[in-house]
């Protein structure tokens, strides 16, 4: 039976990373509206992460933040460094940065199981004991740092490879203006700068209409920036980033919808 049919379902995520999702939705009935509202692409720092990468045989771990992390930073390990130091231990911060390493033909040493953020990571027992280890860190421009500050705590040295850029898309609105009018039930969301992007891409007519819709996000934190955004419908949030779980998140609030 298709959970999802006749809901009109917004997805927010970049546009080489929404197909999967999309077709999920599809495939329980959903009408889905797609409007990338984040842009990823390489960093504009490249000497600086070339500088940083010649020196990746020096470390000890190795720490992707995203799925965009390894896809850019295996990309860049191999333009600046060659083949991975065969030493060096793998960590991700979540199953889908795992999950990218292991299509890439890597395993990950350490993936966090049931929580999937810098907190997550920091409780698994490989990264209490980093006393004197070298860890370099493959996110993107800018970013929560308690990890960093809790591993340099621990007595760890750690630097930043930043190897992509987020950035607000450019990108005509109007098809987005009307369907949030008329064809938009529920929007998902999988990042704060998204969530934000999103709000201003609206302008002040979309707004109107976005700011009353349920949302699907991914963590109590997204839940929170959203709120501090202006979006003030109900918020659901699902077990973890990945599609199938956006997708049940997505089906649990239509059941909650119907027993009303």
């Amino acid at each position: 039976m298709n959970n999802l049919t006749n809901i009109g379902v917004l997805v927010t995520r970049p546009r080489e990373q929404n197909q999967a999702l999309t077709r999920l939705l599809e495939q329980d009935g959903a009408n889905v509206i797609t409007f990338p509202a984040l842009h990823i692409g390489p960093t504009q720092e490249q000497d600086a992460l070339a500088a940083i990468l010649t020196k990746l045989g020096d470390f000890d771990w190795a720490i992707f933040i995203s799925p965009n992390a390894v896809h850019y930073g295996l990309e860049a390990i191999k333009d600046n460094y060659g083949e991975q130091p065969p030493h060096l231990k793998l960590a991700t911060v979540g199953l889908g940065s795992g999950k990218a390493l292991a299509e890439a033909g890597l395993q990950a040493t350490v993936t966090p199981q049931d929580q999937f953020n810098s907190e997550g990571l920091l409780a698994q027992p490989a990264m209490e004991e980093v006393s004197g280890e070298k860890i370099l860190i493959f996110r993107g421009n800018g970013g929560r740092e308690i990890l960093r500050q809790t591993l340099l705590e621990r007595g760890a040295e750690v630097h930043y490879a930043e190897c992509y850029e987020r950035s607000m898309p450019k990108t005509d609105t109007t098809a987005l203006l009307s369907a949030l009018e008329t064809d938009i039930d529920v929007v998902t969301l999988t990042s704060g700068d998204a969530a934000r992007y999103l709000w201003q891409l609206a302008g002040i007519s979309g707004q109107e209409s976005l700011h009353r819709l349920p949302v699907i996000v991914i963590s109590p934190r997204l839940k929170h920036i959203c709120r501090e955004t202006g979006y003030e419908g109900d918020i659901v949030i699902a077990e973890s980033a990945s599609d199938e779980a956006m997708v049940q998140a997505l089906q649990t609030w239509r059941h909650q919808q119907n027993t009303l």
